[in-house]
């Protein structure tokens, strides 16, 4: 069963990841050592940790138990030195991009021989990731899974519809304590919404953003700190509001590869597409699958306190350490109102800080009500859907223009279809543009053009253009008719969560909070 993973261990191996099946880079090292190191005496850690194993391990848990980190995981990410070439602290020394492996029915396995599961001297706590969920954590994992291999009972139920199961382990058996880390793609699976007993809630960034900041979750993969949000709900709002399965999006192209391939790909097709926007092809193709989120504001609030606009850069963050989680790589856009003023193909990959900095358009979202961000993670075959938006202070119009705006009207027919809802939103728009629709590039700058939104957004159209919008629901109907006159037609038909009011000077819905 392991016999690509099989190596013969060397010098510091202690070996690896045996369940799920792992693969290494390199034939030419001992795969199976440590990759990275954290000396104790720069952990800032206090206690002595040069005695026994044993001894050290229950100090390393007293101290931190009373540190500022909420994982093994994100101590490793802040502290660990590499000392392997090519090792990452994602990885390790595994290929990300091998084989998809199977989701283990009940237990993640590690071994260092056929006698041995870990090193028994190597005492010290491990956990194991499926994406960003932990699932499995032990304070000694070496003195309490004493197995060959050893068998770590995980929380299986909540890796149903992740990409990456990574396993992380630190050795306390001397003042230099030893990293190890391996990961392994999985197969595609469904998720259920299971919840791990094991997930560690997160608060990022408390003193800027205590309205926004929320325990995180089975999904979580951040949230816009800058301009900060407000959720509606107590649930974990940081994760995806919905999804696209690639084989639905019309797009060709092979989407089952590394994260970095699938970008690549995404982008070959999105060009050749008739969309001119993310924006536009997430209203037309997700399926909301989060309770009472919208593809407008996702599950922020859109009547939350009014923010600020921000001088420089809309921000994007996850934890103290990470911004856009970076397996996740993919587009993302910045709309003020119906003006887009930044896009990326590739947020992930190229805006790597903590948190993400947007260098965004300022000037064009003077006079603007709301900014609202759109991400689509693509690390997978079912992409991630991420909408947050904040509505701003007043500010005046300069008439400034995007140099990220786009040009032309969608012409585009979208049914958005919601997992999570019994009741049915139809929203019709009809808007004109002056300007021709435009060939979609990700890479050109466009010309400035305020073209109506399309699906399910409430938005300020230009001058010369007229919005009709019916809304249905189980025992609601609204129609609201502006009587500004239209050069144009096109319809778009969007189908999703219920929606109740429309407010053009922020977003559309309005919602009790829980």
């Amino acid at each position: 069963m392991l016999a690509m993973t099989t190596l013969v261990a060397g010098v510091y191996g202690h070996g690896y990841m045996t369940e799920p099946a792992v693969t290494f880079l390199s034939s030419s090292t001992d795969n199976t050592q440590f990759i990275a190191t954290i000396e104790s005496s720069a952990s800032g850690f206090s206690g002595t940790f040069s005695g026994s194993p044993a001894d050290n391990t229950a100090a390393f848990t007293t101290a931190f138990d009373s540190s500022k980190y909420i994982s093994l995981k994100e101590l490793i990410n802040g502290l660990a030195t590499i000392t392997v070439t090519d090792a990452t602290l994602t990885c390790g020394s595994c290929d990300p991009d091998e084989t998809a492996q199977p989701l283990p029915e009940t237990y993640v396995e590690w071994s260092h021989s056929s006698t041995e599961g870990f090193t028994s001297s190597h005492e010290g706590p491990c956990e194991v990731w499926c994406d960003d969920v932990r699932v499995f954590q032990d304070k000694d994992c070496a003195a309490d899974y004493t197995s060959a291999p050893a068998e770590l009972p995980y929380d299986h139920d909540a890796c149903l519809g992740t990409s990456t199961l990574t396993f992380y382990w630190l050795a306390l058996h001397s003042s230099t304590w030893q990293v190890y880390v391996n990961c392994a793609p999985l197969e595609t699976t469904t998720s259920t919404g299971a919840v791990s007993s094991y997930a560690v809630s997160a608060t990022s960034f408390s003193a800027m953003l205590a309205t926004a900041v929320l325990a995180a979750g089975v999904n979580g993969h951040g949230y816009m700190s800058d301009p900060a949000v407000t959720f509606l709900t107590s649930n974990d709002p940081t994760q995806f509001i919905a999804t696209i399965e690639a084989s639905d999006s019309g797009l060709s192209g092979t989407f089952n590869g590394a994260p970095a391939d699938n970008t690549a790909a995404f982008t070959t097709a999105f060009e050749s597409s008739s969309y001119s926007s993310l924006k536009e092809f997430i209203n037309d193709k997700a399926t909301i699958t989060v309770t009472d989120a919208t593809l407008t504001c996702g599950s922020c609030d859109p009547d939350e306190t009014d923010q600020a606009l921000p001088d420089t850069y809309v921000e994007w963050a996850h934890s103290d350490s990470e911004g856009f989680t970076a397996s996740h790589e993919g587009p993302c856009e910045v709309w003020c109102d119906d003006t887009r003023v930044f896009q990326d193909d590739d947020c992930a990959a190229d805006y790597t800080t903590a948190p993400a900095q947007l260098p965004f358009d300022h000037d064009a979202c003077l006079g603007s009500s709301t900014v609202t961000l759109y991400w689509l993670a693509l690390h997978s075959s079912t992409w991630q859907v991420y909408v947050n938006c904040a509505p701003l202070e007043s500010t005046t119009s300069t008439g400034a223009t995007s140099k990220y705006a786009v040009s032309g009207a969608s012409t585009s027919t979208s049914t958005s279809k919601s997992t999570s809802s019994n009741s049915t939103t139809t929203t019709t728009s009809t808007a004109a543009s002056t300007a021709g629709s435009a060939t979609y590039n990700f890479n050109t700058n466009y010309a400035t053009s305020t073209s109506a939104s399309t699906g399910n957004d409430a938005s300020t159209t230009a001058a010369g253009s007229a919005t009709t919008s019916t809304t249905t629901t189980a025992s609601i109907a609204t129609t609201t008719t502006p009587t500004t006159a239209t050069t144009d037609a096109p319809t778009t038909e969007t189908t999703d969560a219920p929606a109740t009011s429309t407010d053009t000077a922020k977003c559309s819905v309005r919602r009790r909070r829980n």
